[in-house]
């Protein structure tokens, strides 16, 4: 009968002590099943998510010779994973066992007679410093580029208009990470026009500082500036065909879907089961325009599982993906000033300015003579790479 050996991670930027651990694993029985954990999972437990998908991190460990199957897990409790596939031996490294409550699945073990085998970490490698390494550098190149502090800005919260709406189970889960770290990491990216200020990204993380501070750290671009580019953006959705058949079916019946054609002017694109469809545009009405698009999804945004075009390595593995058409600077502009609101996801933009890592401390943010303060450490190299590693290593994913 075969033996087989099992273990789960997050293995985010396959390094040399995963690879080490894993081989160590395979020698152990004969057969080597790994499941990584969802990106969702890892955010909901670590208030992070890894910097590659789950599809890319379970694509590079099926390419290992020593590993014979991947699956991705959602559970953190694992006792449903260890019925599945009844394995013989656990394998997890010695500090997992002190990171949370393990009572249940370690008398689960026992009960099912399953040995539980404690590799060490190897100290000279892992994803922590991998990622130290590259972002210390970034922030090196960032902080001796002067013209970043340029755009900085401190804005009273309530002087900041905005053209979408946050995500309460995102917002509430970004303000529990606030109130443990006291922590922003980056300031928020606004657009300045006509002593109007517009949040241009970054909904959840504003909502959430809303309920705390009064003042927020900002990036202002200039509304005319070219350094922020909107484009379209796509929805990929990760349920059966059999479920995503509904949004389609409720698009279809609500909308006048057609054939897609290179001439008409279109505000969805759909591509069901790989046939091409398009909602057309059929008026200038920027607030029929808008109600369409929310009521779309709003219908799947809460029932639904799907990924964002920033969040996608594959893009061609889906039954159903919704490409929403760009807005133009001048319809953001007119969402605000007639109080519409998109729902969450539908827009999207690049922006052309490097920033990363100019974090703040939220309790500095009370004030304006406070944040002022702030912002001007902010400035002052030494101060904020040291305190930014610490931080980092305070709340950084395990590997």
């Amino acid at each position: 009968m075969t033996k087989i050996v099992y273990t789960t991670g997050v293995f985010d930027m396959l390094h040399p002590w995963h690879i080490n651990i894993l081989k160590k694993a395979k020698q152990l029985w004969d057969k080597l099943i790994v499941w990584v954990q969802w990106d969702e999972s890892v955010l909901k437990q670590k208030w992070k998510k890894p910097i590659l998908s789950e599809n890319q991190r379970k694509y590079m460990l099926e390419s290992l010779k020593f590993v014979d199957e991947v699956f991705i897990y959602h559970d953190i409790n694992q006792i449903k994973y260890l019925k599945k596939i009844k394995p013989d031996i656990m394998v997890q490294w010695e500090d997992r066992l002190n990171s949370w409550d393990r009572t249940q699945i370690i008398d689960y073990l026992k009960k099912n007679n399953i040995k539980l085998v404690l590799f060490p970490r190897t100290k000279w490698i892992s994803t922590t410093d991998i990622r130290e390494k590259i972002f210390v550098e970034e922030i090196i190149k960032i902080h001796n580029n002067t013209n970043i502090f340029s755009y900085l800005d401190i804005i009273d919260k309530n002087n900041i208009k905005l053209y979408e709406k946050n995500e309460n189970r995102r917002t509430a889960n970004i303000l529990a990470s606030f109130k443990d770290k006291w922590i922003l990491y980056n300031p928020l990216l606004v657009w300045e026009i006509n002593n109007e200020i517009i949040l241009l990204d970054w909904y959840n993380r504003f909502a959430a500082l809303k309920e705390i501070v009064k003042y927020i750290p900002v990036i202002k671009i200039n509304y005319l500036s070219k350094l922020v580019l909107l484009r379209w953006n796509i929805h990929y959705f990760l349920d059966s065909e059999n479920k995503v058949k509904n949004i389609f079916n409720f698009i279809k019946k609500n909308f006048e879907l057609v054939k897609k054609t290179n001439s008409d002017s279109w505000i969805l694109e759909i591509s069901y089961l790989w046939k091409e469809f398009i909602l057309k545009e059929v008026d200038n009405n920027l607030k029929t325009k808008i109600d369409i698009l929310n009521r779309v999804v709003w219908f799947y945004k809460n029932n639904y599982n799907f990924l964002r075009f920033s969040e996608v390595w594959n893009y061609n593995n889906y039954s159903l993906k919704i490409k929403f058409n760009s807005f133009k600077k001048e319809d953001i502009l007119n969402i605000v000033k007639n109080w519409l609101s998109l729902e969450s996801w539908i827009t999207y933009h690049m922006v052309n300015l490097n920033f990363l890592n100019l974090n703040f401390y939220i309790n500095n943010l009370s004030t304006f003579d406070k944040a002022i303060k702030e912002l001007e450490k902010v400035k002052k190299y030494k101060y904020r790479i040291f305190s930014w590693i610490t931080i980092y290593k305070e709340n950084y994913l395990d590997d």
